[in-house]
């Protein structure tokens, strides 16, 4: 999957399907190894009037609170740091997003429209497979640097937790988030996925792009 940004390459990527998301960042290889979210935030919403830092803070400390729960330590990158690979949204880190150790765990990016906000991240349960992501964006040097500079679930938790064990911790801390949500006359709704991009065209209502 591709970042916005990043449209004018989908005819370039070669061995894999292309598909490209309406918020920012780079590439993210999609498949079990990878937990989606997005939060999709109506206009009037407390957090979609947040600036584009504090609301990546937000989700960050959502993250934070889930991986608690599987026994997991990271921390949030309060400075963006080195951008090793630039086409990747693992390849560098920005605030907000989650490390261990400097090397990133979770990526965040954001759609923000007239209508509203979406917030989205991704989390590496499992190591995915870094040499097929370059080598199908032309880029197969790159695979060492990816490897380097990541994590995974697998490597943190005593017990190397699966993708829907996780999903199901981030579904837990959302479900309390939207509870205090709704306690101050607010709602969001969230779409969670571990084995596909959360495609809005195709998705319910709560979940289309904005207009």
């Amino acid at each position: 999957m591709l970042g916005a940004s990043q449209r004018r390459l989908v005819s370039t990527v070669e061995r894999l399907p292309v598909t490209c998301r309406r918020s920012g960042g780079g590439a993210v290889l999609l498949g079990p190894w990878l937990v989606n979210v997005a939060v999709r935030l109506p206009t009037g919403h407390p957090l979609a009037a947040l600036d584009v830092r504090s609301a990546a803070c937000w989700l960050g400390d959502v993250h934070l609170a889930a991986f608690e729960r599987l026994g997991i330590e990271a921390a949030r990158a309060e400075e963006p740091g080195l951008e090793l690979v630039r086409w990747a949204c693992f390849g560098g880190v920005t605030r907000g997003e989650l490390v261990v150790g400097g090397r990133k765990l979770t990526g965040i990016a954001q759609e923000r429209r007239r209508a509203g906000v979406v917030l989205v991240a991704g989390t590496l349960v499992t190591p995915p497979d870094w040499g097929l992501l370059c080598e199908a964006m032309g880029s197969p040097g790159d695979a060492t640097l990816l490897a380097a500079s990541t994590i995974s679930c697998a490597e943190l938790a005593p017990v190397p937790p699966p993708a829907g064990a996780f999903a199901a911790a981030l579904a837990t801390q959302l479900g309390a988030e939207q509870h205090v949500s709704r306690g101050a006359r607010h709602d969001f709704f969230t779409k969670l996925s571990f084995s596909h991009a959360v495609v809005y065209d195709d998705a319910p209502t709560v979940h289309r792009p904005f207009s």
